[in-house]
């Protein structure tokens, strides 16, 4: 954000000559631990608060697959690691918990999902964005089958699992609904909502991929 902030200083300072006010919204989920994100910002010298003034410091609680902003109020969005997490768990997995592992239709209701929340997510930033904003995304990918690297972590979780099953420390149950909301996107899947058969092609580019 101290990057962020003194490049959108120094551009506004070439185009006006006067300093800009500016305010930074971290979003994530209600759950968040707002306060440590805060006792962060507003105490640690390595903060951008540290170093700039006029810049003001607010935390919205909506998920990213939701409406966050008023139209046209973002000049720069940054996301880090975040668009892999789905809105929700679309159904169970047998015998699994992450999302590489399903096949057949419940594969195919995973990959629904991701492509829904996706479309989503551009929808809302595409009104929150003003026409000159720019949106930088930092995300998680898989190769041509899916796998992004995780695969032997996550199966010798859900080895430990189907242990404590056997051992009846875990109901049989209470695996059958564990799974983690995941799911990580093909190079094509990023760049779908882009191709020219997709709406959003006519309201949104993507610059760098």
């Amino acid at each position: 954000m101290k990057t962020a902030i003194a490049q959108i200083r120094a551009r506004a300072a070439k185009s006006s000559g006067t300093a800009i006010p500016i305010d930074v919204t971290h979003t994530d989920l209600p759950t968040n631990d707002w306060s440590t994100l805060f006792q962060t910002v507003l105490f640690s010298p390595d903060s951008y608060l540290a170093v700039e003034t006029d810049v003001f410091c607010f935390a919205s609680g909506t998920s990213i697959y939701q409406q966050i902003f008023p139209p046209a109020h973002i000049a720069l969005g940054y996301s880090a690691i975040t668009e892999h997490w789905l809105s929700r768990k679309p159904c169970k997995i047998p015998n699994e918990i992450w999302s590489v592992r399903a096949t057949g239709e419940v594969r195919n209701t995973w990959a629904a999902q991701a492509q829904a929340d996706w479309h989503a997510f551009l929808q809302y930033r595409a009104l929150e964005m003003q026409p000159s904003a720019q949106l930088i995304i930092v995300g998680s990918g898989a190769d041509a089958e899916g796998n992004s690297g995780a695969e032997g972590l996550i199966d010798l979780a859900n080895h430990i699992l189907q242990q404590l099953v056997k051992d009846g420390t875990l109901y049989p149950t209470e695996y059958e609904e564990m799974a983690i909301p995941t799911y990580y996107r093909t190079a094509q899947g990023w760049k779908e909502p882009f191709t020219s058969e997709s709406n959003f092609s006519a309201v949104l580019s993507l610059d760098h991929f």
